[in-house]
């Protein structure tokens, strides 16, 4: 389209009385028309509505290929403000939730550019359930041979004196983990706090080492969800700049394919007049020059002109003939 105005705008600029300049002129116009046209498809409705939709579904899925990643970062970040947790047994399951499909599940909403997601993460489905933990605890115990004592505080104490950080606790961890029916089924405990979540295997007592809320599930969803938005914004913006230059560029093509009309048609009058004088003349218009045939006849009808003006092509004429002519 610039090369197309750039083009308009010397044509206007200098421009010769001649049938090859209007034809010129003429092809140019077309050229210009079907810049113009094509211009109005890429801002039509539908156009709009493609757009969007392509920007949507290339910003939710570059949000998505790092989802992974960041839920992955907010893992980490989350183990290491937590000691029980910051321990293979628990750290890698969890991590390698990642890598399972429809740990996030999003729902589409809105049409065009106001289109939006509602995110989730699926961490009962795909990492488990707090009673899927709770069942591989009970079941541990018995492998150990320990249940429920009658002094829940005293049974606290010894997990916390005896039991934590040693080779016993060691074995405890993998014999639970050896009943797990889901990969990592105690998350809840590091995302909520240990002392905010209730299990079934709960008889009293208090749990050691306590674990402050991480969140790092919210945090997981909320940096995806910013992501996308982020991406899609972007995008947006990116389109609606295009579509302001696209609109500049029209119109001021528009408006220099009105002045090459006018042009045209005032070229085309002025060939026609020179057509006629050259004939009267008896001479034909491809042996003189149309701009100085014209430019005489106006001077010999201008009154104080020479005897004779040159009509190009070596010809003279005399003025009183010119002026005498009926054009």
């Amino acid at each position: 389209m610039d090369e197309i105005l750039v083009a308009l705008n010397e044509i206007l600029s200098d421009t010769e009385i001649s049938r090859r300049a209007i034809n010129n002129i003429s092809k140019t116009i077309d050229k210009a028309e079907v810049a113009i046209s094509s211009a109005k498809e890429s801002l039509s409705e539908r156009e709009y509505a493609r757009a969007a939709d392509l920007a949507f579904k290339e910003s939710l899925s570059m949000a998505m290929d790092e989802s992974g990643s960041i839920f992955q970062e907010e893992v980490q970040k989350a183990v290491i403000t937590s000691n029980e947790y910051n321990y293979e047994a628990f750290k890698k399951p969890l991590l390698d939730v990642a890598d399972i499909n429809g740990l996030f599940k999003y729902t589409i909403h809105g049409v065009g550019w106001s289109k939006n997601i509602s995110l989730d993460i699926n961490m009962d489905s795909t990492a488990g359930s707090i009673d899927d933990y709770a069942t591989a605890v009970e079941l541990a115990r018995g492998a150990l041979g320990v249940g429920e004592g009658k002094d829940p505080e005293r049974a606290s104490k010894t997990w916390k004196t005896k039991i934590y950080g040693t080779d016993l606790y060691t074995k405890t961890m993998k014999l639970r983990a050896g009943y797990y029916s889901s990969p990592a089924p105690f998350w809840s405990l590091l995302n909520y706090g240990n002392k905010s979540v209730t299990m079934a295997s709960d008889w009293g007592g208090t749990p050691y080492p306590t674990c402050s809320p991480t969140r790092f599930v919210e945090h997981s969803r909320d940096r995806v969800y910013k992501l996308f938005r982020t991406y899609f914004m972007e995008r947006k913006l990116s389109y609606y700049e295009f579509v302001a230059n696209l609109k500049s560029q029209m119109d001021a093509l528009s408006s220099k394919v009105a002045d090459a009309n006018r042009l045209i048609s005032e070229l085309q009058s002025n060939f026609d007049m020179a057509k006629s004088i050259s004939r009267q003349l008896g001479v034909s218009i491809k042996d003189v020059d149309v701009n100085k045939l014209l430019a005489a006849a106006k001077t010999a009808r201008g009154g104080n002109a020479p005897a004779r003006l040159s009509i190009g092509g070596g010809r003279r004429v005399s003025s009183r003939k010119l002026a005498g002519l009926d054009y």
